[in-house]
């Protein structure tokens, strides 16, 4: 994910996302609009820094249309994703329009997808909550390595063992926010 950032008073951040609402990256167990936890970003000068997502707001809309294609792929995974993040799909489609690369981010996007909906179709007594914390874990997988991951999550509904199976299908290196200088 990408991010123009810009330190404001009271240290809050502007980032403009290459993802649909980054803030889904820091959740563990809750929607998107409520994140509960810290986001790996991506300094220029190659370091990176866990912040706090509350000090994080939207930065511009950077594309106002979408092709009928990126569309398409949203649809997929807001329904994908509809059991465990109640964003409505006008949510996702709006989100994306902040990201620097659309689809870069839906690609990050659709291997949490695929890595979520193959880890719950064949752990089949898995409830809501231990879903939304499968969820959750993949989205800041997306973002760190999985040993980060592991060591940040604060597992409710599932052991060690299960969350390390439900990562082992995100196989995609880490694509933390990127903070730029523009």
């Amino acid at each position: 994910m990408e991010a123009h950032a810009g330190e404001r008073e009271g240290g809050v951040w502007r980032l403009a996302f290459l993802g649909a609402a980054a803030l889904a990256c820091v959740e563990l167990g809750a929607c998107r609009s409520k994140p509960s936890s810290n986001i790996v970003v991506l300094y220029p000068d190659g370091g990176t820094r866990w912040i706090d997502p509350n000090k994080i707001i939207p930065g511009p809309i950077r594309h106002p249309t979408l092709t009928d294609q990126q569309v398409a792929r949203i649809t997929a995974l807001q329904k994908t994703f509809a059991e465990v993040d109640d964003s409505s799909l006008e949510k996702w489609l709006d989100d994306f329009k902040h990201d620097a690369n659309v689809d870069r981010e839906l690609s990050v996007y659709e291997h949490i997808a695929s890595a979520y909906s193959s880890y719950t179709a064949a752990t089949q007594r898995l409830g809501p909550a231990a879903k939304r914390e499968v969820y959750a874990l993949l989205m800041l997988r997306s973002g760190s390595t999985e040993a980060e991951t592991l060591a940040r999550a604060k597992l409710q509904n599932l052991d060690e063992t299960q969350a390390r199976a439900a990562l082992r299908g995100y196989t995609e290196p880490p694509h933390p926010v990127r903070v730029t200088n523009e």
